[in-house]
């Protein structure tokens, strides 16, 4: 037994011992009333203690633990009234023990309350019933506290597993865009594009957004744009005067904080999914804020897709990483128009000393 186990053992023993000497006490009282015979009171009342302190235990440490709380009431009654039972008994024979050793076989010299049969089971089992509400009341205040730390470890496991799965969606966004970017500065290469080094440069700072800003919990909506736009620039240069990206965010708030490499992803899926209508693709792109949050929305020239359409990786990470960021606090609808393929984003403002910070 630990140190810890031990201490709350004798604790426990201390407080059963203090109880049953209140008891005791109250027993006294109760029948020694009207009563100059203290030496009887003390012989009868130690008569009844053991009973008392034997069904209480009984009940409190069989019946109901095997019984009632598993719910196996009809057997718990059928008990209960055999308990009842035996310690009516048991309190008729501390009466005639009474009667015999303490009375000396005379009625008369019984005090008048232990001569009253109703007035002795109505104390006893006032006990019973006291230590019973007691322990059961105690008991319900530890099965609480363990519920309560159960719950608290089932939320940390939940929480550890939401900062697992939104850490691996992350690292599904990263190749995305290494792939595209890597792609784009090859085909400069090959090209000897005069360009080159402000690209790299532009890549540079894009990568290191990706790879790095995008694990801080959040980022302001200038920022975002800022990298967006380094995007949508390094993908023209890839595709040259075919590509009409029209980006509309002047009335926003650039200081709106949001959880970062939201807005990234679904420029990103238009250059990957438009299709070059007439030999061209159109972009656009507008971004609002107001009181309740930021509204992002996006067009890009498209054929009508199949209904059997399955969305890209990029999407279906992206809706994972808003219902783990913003559950509750988002709306995104995706539509498939005839030449048009749009998506219309609402988030809610971050409390930043909470949401994203705790899941990322």
């Amino acid at each position: 037994m630990s140190t810890i186990s031990r201490k709350r053992a004798i604790l426990t023993i201390i407080i059963h011992c203090i109880f049953w000497a209140l008891v005791f006490i109250f027993y006294v009282y109760y029948f020694g009333y009207h009563s100059s015979d203290l030496y009887y009171v003390l012989g009868f009342v130690s008569f009844l203690m053991p009973v008392t302190i034997l069904s209480a235990y009984y009940i409190n440490y069989y019946l109901i633990p095997r019984f009632l709380l598993v719910r196996r009431y009809l057997k718990f009654t059928l008990y209960a009234v055999y308990t009842f039972i035996i310690t009516t008994y048991l309190v008729m024979v501390s009466i005639f023990l009474a009667f015999i050793f303490l009375a000396d076989y005379y009625y008369d010299n019984m005090s008048p309350l232990s001569r009253n049969y109703l007035f002795i089971f109505v104390g006893v089992f006032l006990v019973i019933f006291l230590a019973t509400a007691l322990r059961q009341l105690h008991h319900a205040y530890q099965v609480q506290g363990r519920n309560g730390e159960l719950q608290k470890l089932m939320l940390e496991a939940d929480l550890k597993l939401k900062t697992q799965e939104l850490q691996y969606l992350k690292s599904q966004v990263h190749p995305h865009f290494l792939f595209n970017m890597l792609n784009t500065l090859y085909g400069m290469a090959l090209r000897k594009d005069d360009q080159s080094p402000a690209t790299i440069l532009r890549l540079s700072n894009l990568l290191d957004y990706i790879l790095y800003r995008v694990n801080q919990p959040h980022v302001t909506l200038g920022k975002e744009l800022e990298h967006l736009i380094d995007y949508v620039e390094l993908e023209k240069l890839r595709a040259g005067d075919r590509i009409s990206v029209e980006i509309k965010a002047d009335t926003a708030d650039h200081s709106f904080v949001m959880a970062p490499l939201l807005l990234i992803p679904f420029v990103e899926n238009s250059f990957k999914h438009g299709s070059y209508l007439d030999g061209n693709l159109e972009i656009n792109v507008e971004v609002e804020t107001n009181e309740d949050g930021l509204l992002f929305n996006i067009k890009n020239s498209s054929k009508a897709r199949s209904q059997n359409h399955k969305e890209g990786i990029g999407i279906m990470n992206i809706k994972r990483r808003l219902e783990l960021i913003y559950p509750q606090n988002h709306n995104l609808e995706i539509r498939q128009l005839a030449d048009w393929f749009e998506v219309n984003l609402a988030i809610g403002r971050l409390d930043v000393n909470r949401t994203v910070e705790e899941i990322s």
